[in-house]
């Protein structure tokens, strides 16, 4: 665990926010954590290595085996604009045999395989082994999931539209 000190020692960086960089520098090193986390534990789940994406895209599409998910609502579901990317990992998983496709009139929907389900299952698994497990052991005085990604759900959507309002 880090200790108290400020990550950035810029606060005159944003006028008025003087903890927003520490925040977004804390974002940064979270997500590479997270993205280091998801892709480990997927190759340990079924000996497949892995992107974030990948992973991302796997777990979505086995969020709801029973129905089966177009392009676009995975773009939408994991906030990628780009569909390109998704469309990638898509065929890697499909490569594998971990997503199948079936085309229904002009679009694809995919769904989940039997061995993705497996891999999924043992993702799962292994996430409430080596990280739920000790995040419950060791959690934080004051700290609730639940705020904490209504935080993140927020700072996600001003993001959005700061980044819309740019005119490139």
């Amino acid at each position: 665990m880090r200790n108290k000190r400020n990550t950035l020692k810029s606060p005159h960086l944003v006028k008025g926010y003087c903890d927003l960089p520490n925040l977004e520098s804390s974002l940064v090193i979270a997500f590479h954590a997270y993205s280091r986390w998801i892709t480990r534990c997927m190759v340990a789940a079924c000996g497949e290595s892995m992107g974030a994406i990948d992973v991302l895209v796997l777990r979505y599409i086995n969020s709801s085996p029973q129905h089966a998910k177009r392009l676009t609502d995975v773009c939408i579901a994991l906030n990628i604009v780009d569909s390109y990317i998704v469309s990638y990992a898509l065929k890697k998983m499909i490569g594998l045999n971990l997503v199948c496709a079936a085309k229904n009139g002009k679009e694809n929907f995919y769904k989940i395989t039997k061995q993705g389900a497996r891999a999924c299952e043992q993702y799962n698994t292994l996430y409430e082994a080596c990280f739920i497990a000790k995040l419950n052991a060791s959690s934080i005085p004051g700290m609730s999931v639940q705020t904490d990604s209504r935080i993140m759900q927020y700072l996600a959507v001003q993001y959005d539209m700061a980044s819309r309002e740019l005119i490139i």
